[in-house]
């Protein structure tokens, strides 16, 4: 195994080299870390058990450079591979693949456009547009406890807990 630690821009960007085979991101939450929560409309403070991931199987990708949006999505396809025996990359694959297909929408490579970005959402491809408005569908079933998660003591938890439980709701047969 392999650890890169980079820093994330203040456009949440980032770039890493990587050899091919399975790659876990991970976003991990230092003291004063940020996020948009899209519901409220304001800057939250993540705290230090907040964590999201995205995995990618590069074994067979040809492409010198891959564009990985790390999201309530693609956390939710880790925990689903998970699920599904592990991060092998046929796991990573179908989850990838499957949520994917259910969203219309490739959230690993689209990305997501804050909704108070009126420049960045009056330029966004019809993608871009699809995938913040389904950002901002998991914020609201967090805040709303719409998944049954319950009162938690942070954010961080609220958010995995909403996410794990919304990864529940893709079963194999879906996919």
């Amino acid at each position: 195994n392999i650890t890169k630690v980079v820093e994330i821009g203040p456009a949440g960007d980032f770039s890493v080299s990587m050899p091919r085979g399975v790659i876990l991101l991970q976003v991990i939450a230092r003291k004063g870390t940020i996020e948009k929560d899209e519901v409220i409309g304001v800057d939250v403070s993540l705290p230090l058990d907040f964590r999201f991931r995205a995995a990618v199987d590069l074994v067979d990708s040809t492409a010198k450079s891959v564009t990985v949006n790390i999201t309530t999505y693609s956390e939710a396809a880790v925990v689903l591979a998970e699920k599904s025996g592990g991060l092998k990359p046929e796991n990573i694959n179908r989850a990838n693949s499957g949520i994917a297909n259910i969203l219309g929408v490739d959230f690993l490579g689209t990305k997501i456009i804050q909704s108070n970005d009126a420049v960045g959402l009056a330029n966004a491809t019809q993608d871009e547009k699809k995938m913040s408005i389904l950002n901002a569908a998991v914020a609201q079933m967090a805040s709303t406890d719409k998944m049954g998660c319950g009162v938690r003591q942070t954010y961080g938890e609220t958010i995995n807990c909403t996410v794990a439980k919304f990864a529940d709701q893709f079963e194999a047969s879906n996919w």
